[in-house]
């Protein structure tokens, strides 16, 4: 069974409660109840504080080439050659798409298992770009679900849609910056030294400005 982007919204849907994945983020599963203020409890299970929040730390290795740090993990991101880069890894937007599509497939796995459902999903993600700003503009997710009986099509949609993952999207998070500078004196240059040689007046350089 293949739903396209547009199938996936099912707005006469009802309102989900939620269960825990594996990563910690919260999936569609069950009716939702209400529950007083400050309650984290989902159907009687309480989320850790260490799966609410988390960190993840980005290290440059040379060019274009970055190492993303989740827990003991690390993930190689990079730019095409076309545009500079070493082609080592996915770029940021595909990162992006990937996991949005990695949480619909996981999304999709927990709803079959739970049903005692024969086990196999797959996900393709199309997307496009904008410009002005310059942004992912389109996602297209086709979920494919072997084992997943017809009567029930509605109901995984419904799951999908509210997943966590998506549902940051719809809801976006609040984004902040700070940039934290070197201790003065021991700043690093401006210039991108393998990209050749310091450019004439550069921080750090005694050599006066052409």
């Amino acid at each position: 069974m293949w739903a396209t982007s547009e199938s996936v919204a099912n707005k006469d849907s009802p309102d989900t409660g939620s269960l825990p994945g594996h990563d910690g983020l919260l999936t569609s599963a069950s009716p939702r109840r209400a529950r007083p203020p400050g309650d984290t409890r989902t159907g009687g299970w309480t989320m850790p504080a260490e799966q609410r929040d988390g960190v993840i730390q980005v290290a440059w290795h040379g060019a274009g080439r970055f190492d993303v740090h989740v827990r003991r993990h690390a993930v190689r991101s990079d730019q095409p050659r076309d545009v500079g880069g070493s082609d080592t890894g996915p770029t940021p937007a595909e990162l992006f798409v990937g996991g949005l599509a990695a949480g619909v497939a996981h999304c999709a796995e927990r709803f079959l298992r739970q049903r005692q459902l024969a086990a196999g999903v797959g996900v393709t993600a199309r997307y496009g770009l904008g410009v002005c700003p310059g942004r992912i503009d389109r996602v297209e997710l086709s979920v494919d679900a072997p084992g997943l009986p017809e009567g029930l099509r509605a109901s995984l949609l419904s799951v999908l849609e509210h997943c966590a993952l998506c549902t940051t999207l719809r809801v976006p998070p609040r984004i902040t910056f700070d940039v934290r500078q070197a201790v003065p004196g021991s700043a690093v240059p401006a210039a991108h030294e393998p990209y050749g040689e310091p450019r004439p007046g550069r921080a750090g350089s005694s050599a006066p400005p052409a």
